[in-house]
């Protein structure tokens, strides 16, 4: 809703607009559990990530507490997955709940980087939840990723310790590293372990009431540059300008979807807020989307949610990763008025912008992360608010990025892929040699667990490649053949220390040979775009097991051609 009203200098617009927050499924009361009063005697739990060192930690705090408490009884459990939560994992958590049946405290950890504590403390909150007493360790620097953890899952008040230990991921854990790195690091929590464990329940930790989140459902009244200020305020923004998400526009955006309002797309974490259409909607008005843009939002999210990408191991990972590389596919692009040649993907159009940001503040507020809350990069991502371009299938020599997930060339679709870097690899030039093309495109270099990578080519080359014969499938056969590195201990070490074996892939035993850059072709992707003038290419690293790519069709809405039609001068 629109009023006016007098400022003096004239009449000001003031707006009462929709919260973009989402709502989230709330418990009765917030979670602790009742506290034992000694050790002596008990059974410990020792509940550690999926990370190699993390047993290894908590087994030298388990060998100080039995030397001190020769009564007690030592049980472990690892839980294997990467930024999940055991509570709706129906492999893992009958098998956890069976394990605690006869522990009276569980200790939790190691959570050494951002998203790893965050997940530590998640799934330890669903421990309390179950009613067995925890305490948690983090590395030191990580308190906030692991409250925020907690919080959102209504244990504001885990009991928390950092431990002063360097992140082990690369390093080889043989016994010399155990006696001279890891147990004088853990021997200086012992103490405080023990007293956390056994410290009576304070009032601030007795369970209270939750109430339903009240800002989800607000609403809020002011001129323009008022409602601006209110949304950044409250985190709600990256303090650039947005329509304000008025009823009447939130209500005209729906008309670009079929969808009820009220329907639910998904939970996106790490907060779990609940994606309805309407509140995907609001997000969208505010970001500028016309109701053209909607279908390719509500895919977005929907690709988001796609297990391929663990979206938390990207938006509150300590690393700077880049933000979601958004694709569009099929007839929807050119009813959008996107640009596939030159400047593609610099976001000019108001398509390719307005869906990026509407993607962000997705996860931004329906997701809930903020900075320096949930989002802990050490740098942060240039690219945090999203790339939105359309692959130019007309001057592709191969068919478009959906059909590579099954896809027909005529279905409009949003692919995602989170990469964390861009490297240059082929120079404008301006002849046609297929065979330093094929060389260049082995040049990218990242170190992820199961690495990829998005190739985003000029028509010229992939012509040249296509007439050398060479399909994309063949291409990108050839990357995963050829790009090759030489193998590390460090390297080996972080891969299959991280519980992060590659699928089908055998990995080497030693560090004699070399081994492929991409292990599988499973997060390698190629989009033809830009000039049609110059053999020219980018090389987008990351993606992998967590980041890509993946992709969702477009749900166009019935009166798809005429919103086209009345929109199309706004595009």
């Amino acid at each position: 809703m629109q009023t006016s009203r007098d400022g003096g200098d004239g009449i000001d617009m003031t707006y009462t607009v929709l919260s973009p927050w989402a709502a989230v499924e709330t418990p009765e009361s917030t979670i602790f559990s009742p506290r034992i009063t000694e050790l002596e005697g008990k059974t410990i739990g020792l509940f550690s990530i999926f990370k190699k060192t993390s047993p290894i930690v908590l087994a030298e705090l388990g060998k100080f507490l039995k030397q001190e408490y020769p009564g007690i009884r030592l049980k472990e459990f690892q839980y294997p997955r990467d930024t999940e939560e055991i509570e709706f994992d129906t492999k893992y958590e009958p098998r956890l709940r069976k394990w605690l049946s006869d522990v009276d405290l569980v200790i939790s950890g190691y959570g050494d980087a951002g998203s790893c504590a965050m997940y530590m403390a998640i799934n330890t909150a669903y421990i309390e939840k179950l009613g067995v007493p925890t305490v948690a360790i983090c590395r030191a620097g990580l308190w906030t990723s692991a409250m925020q953890g907690a919080s959102s899952h209504f244990m504001p008040n885990l009991r928390l310790i950092e431990l002063e230990l360097q992140d082990l991921s690369m390093v080889l854990v043989d016994q010399h590293c155990i006696e001279d790195v890891i147990r004088p690091a853990v021997l200086t929590i012992k103490d405080e372990v023990v007293r956390l464990a056994t410290a009576p329940m304070t009032k601030k930790e007795q369970p209270v009431k939750v109430e339903k989140d009240p800002l989800a459902a607000a609403t809020f009244t002011g001129t323009l540059d008022e409602i601006n200020t209110i949304l950044y305020r409250h985190g709600w923004t990256n303090g650039t300008p947005v329509v304000p998400p008025t009823r009447e526009k939130v209500d005209e955006i729906l008309q670009g979807t079929d969808l009820k309002p009220d329907e639910v797309i998904g939970r996106i974490p790490p907060r779990m807020g609940i994606a309805t259409v309407e509140k995907i909607a609001v997000n969208a008005v505010m970001a500028g989307c016309l109701p053209t843009h909607l279908p390719a939002v509500i895919a977005a999210v929907e690709a988001m949610l796609d297990p391929a990408i663990h979206v938390v191991g990207w938006t509150c990972s300590v690393r700077s990763w880049m933000g979601p590389f958004i694709t569009i596919n099929g007839p929807a692009r050119l009813a959008l008025g996107m640009e596939t040649g030159s400047t593609f993907m610099a976001g000019y159009k108001r398509a390719a912008s307005s869906i990026a940001r509407a993607v962000a503040y997705c996860i931004m507020n329906i997701g809930g992360v903020r900075p320096k809350l949930e989002d802990n990069a050490f740098l942060g991502g240039e690219c945090r608010f999203g790339v939105c371009f359309a692959e130019d299938e007309e001057n592709s020599p191969w068919k478009g990025h959906q059909t590579d997930f099954g896809f027909k060339a005529e279905d409009s679709t949003v692919s995602l892929f989170w990469p964390v870097g861009r490297q240059k690899i082929i120079s404008a030039i301006e002849h046609n040699d297929p065979e330093s093309i094929l060389e260049k495109l082995c040049i990218p270099e990242d170190i992820g667990f199961v690495p990829g990578c998005m190739y985003v080519l000029t028509p010229p080359v992939a012509k040249a490649l296509q007439d050398y014969g060479m399909s994309k499938k063949d291409v990108i056969d050839y990357i995963v053949e050829y790009a090759r590195r030489d193998i590390s201990p460090e390297y080996l070490r972080w891969v299959t220390g991280n519980n992060h074996i590659p699928k089908g892939v055998p990995v080497p035993a030693n560090t004699r040979y070399n081994v492929r850059k991409y292990w599988n072709k499973d997060h390698i992707c190629i989009i033809v775009g830009g000039s049609d003038k110059v053999y020219t290419g980018s090389a987008f690293v990351g993606g992998g097991d967590h980041g890509g790519p993946v992709c969702a069709k477009m749900k166009l809405p019935k009166k798809w051609n005429s919103l086209v039609k009345k929109y199309k001068d706004m595009t």
